[in-house]
């Protein structure tokens, strides 16, 4: 198992994803992939007042978290990038960054409309075919961090 760097407390991740803390969403969960934490979010087929309710869902999961790098998965399928939206997720970002914690976002399923409107809310965003095409390049930037500061 590969050692990640800002992975030295994260078992409040670990209680979220076992139940163990406060259910926050049924869409939002904490997966692993090659010893790689990551949060994974689907957004599929969600109206704009719960789209906007789960984007809050997430910040408080990475808040909660206390890593200071957070590999993220969006499933972004089917939809509406609204302002509303909008707002919520630069709001969002503009929170966990304050709180020192770098964000490596990918998104899956969106449009290239769709991907313009992403790059506005958080940028050095990676748009992935699938959601394996996310896990894996998540890994690669999570090896480039492991690089930088080891």
């Amino acid at each position: 198992m590969v050692s990640y760097a800002g992975r030295e407390n994260h078992t409040a991740c670990w209680l979220i994803d076992r139940g163990e803390a406060d259910q926050m969403s049924d869409r939002i969960k904490w997966i692993e992939h090659k010893g790689l934490k990551i949060l994974l979010i689907d957004y599929t087929d969600l109206p704009e007042n719960e789209f906007v309710n789960e984007i809050h869902n997430t910040e408080r999961a990475m808040l909660e978290c206390r890593d200071k790098e957070i590999y993220v998965i969006a499933k972004m399928v089917n939809v509406r990038m609204t302002d509303v939206a909008k707002e919520a997720g630069q709001a969002a970002v503009e929170n966990v960054k304050a709180r020192g914690i770098n964000i490596q976002p990918t998104m899956v399923g969106l449009s290239k409309l769709q991907r313009i409107i992403a790059n506005a809310v958080i940028k050095d965003v990676y748009f992935a075919k699938d959601e394996e095409d996310a896990k894996e390049w998540l890994v690669k930037q999570a090896e480039k961090v492991n690089q930088t500061v080891g």
